[in-house]
Formats: C-alpha cells, structure tokens, sequence
C-alpha cells in the first residue's frame, strides 16, 4: 500500500470508533490518511485513521461525522489533486450515500408544473361550481 495524503494520527484517549469520538471527528478531515494498493485507480484509495501505531479503515458512521461539511452541489467533482496526486474527497460508499439521501429530496421541474396544473384545475372547478351552484339563491 502507498500513502496517497496522509493525516495526523488520533492521539485522543477514546476510540475514534467509539459513538462519544463523533465530536471530535466531525469535519475533522486532518486525521484522515489515504491509502492506496501500488498501481491502483483513484477510485481504489481507502480513508484510513492512524489509532496505536496501525491504519483502521473508518466506519460509514466516522465518514459521515468527517466529511459532514461537504456538500453535492452542481458539477461536484469527486476528485483533487494533493501534492500532484489525485485524491478522491469524499470516499466512494459515502459518495453514493449521500447521493442516494439527496435524491429523496430532489423534486423535477416537471412535477412541480404539473402539480400546480392541477391545482389551478381543481381550484377552477370548485369556483365555477360554486358559482352554478348558489346562482339560484341571489336575489331578483
């Protein structure tokens, strides 16, 4: 394995595994290293954290926690150069996460128009039978 970026290692007394670490990794992403196998792609590298002299891997849940800062917008790139190198930003199965959350709220342009076309409808209908429908009680 080579070190693509490497990061500071976890000098605190509590896991970084550990659910009360949250706060201390949370855009925190310093203590990230990346590792990849000789001769991989970019898309092969692994975010590791250094913990008591040996690389762990980071959970989806560390992932989260370090990258929460990063937002998909329009024309987001997956990929940086460091020191000449090309380093994913965010890890791929985090890539697809947030990609898969964000796709709950996206709402097309198209449903929106269509949506308010049945509204006007419904609302056009309600008014001209309201209007037929009391005609009969004006007054002469």
């Amino acid at each position: 394995m080579e070190i693509i970026s490497s990061g500071i290692p976890w000098n605190h007394a509590i896991s970084p595994c550990s659910k009360q670490a949250i706060s201390l990794l949370e855009r925190n992403t310093k203590v990230v290293t990346w590792l990849m196998q000789k001769g991989g792609d970019v898309k092969d590298q692994i975010p590791c954290i250094f913990y008591k002299e040996k690389y762990f891997s980071l959970s989806l849940r560390m992932q989260k926690a370090i990258y929460r800062h990063i937002r998909l917008k329009k024309g987001f790139k997956n990929e940086e150069t460091v020191d000449g190198m090309p380093k994913l930003r965010i890890p791929d199965v985090l890539l697809r996460e947030k990609m898969r959350t964000q796709s709950r709220f996206d709402v097309s342009t198209i449903s929106v128009v269509w949506h308010w076309l049945i509204l006007l409808t419904l609302t056009s209908y309600k008014m001209l039978f309201f209007r037929d429908n009391i005609s009969h009680l004006r007054r002469p």
